[in-house]
């Protein structure tokens, strides 16, 4: 029984490992076709994808962690005067 949960999150694991590396090449590659026709410099594009792709993660762990963010920003509550 164990073993079965441990196969199924490492096949989860690398389903999402997989994914996300085809995501990023894709994005890369249609941010160089763009970059082709416009006059925007390539580190735009770069810190756009970066900001993007952090983004994601922040939604996927407020949904995943959503108790814990919000302990953890309740605690930050007399450093910032709120």
């Amino acid at each position: 029984m164990e073993k079965e949960v441990l196969n199924k999150h490492i096949g989860k694991g690398i389903f999402w490992a997989l994914l996300a590396s085809c995501m990023w090449g894709i994005s890369g590659t249609v941010l160089e076709v763009i970059s082709q026709g416009e006059s925007i410099p390539a580190s735009w594009f770069l810190s756009a994808r970066t900001l993007g792709a952090g983004l994601v993660l922040i939604v996927i762990s407020f949904i995943k962690y959503r108790m814990q963010i919000l302990m953890f920003l309740n605690q930050l509550k007399p450093f910032y005067g709120c």
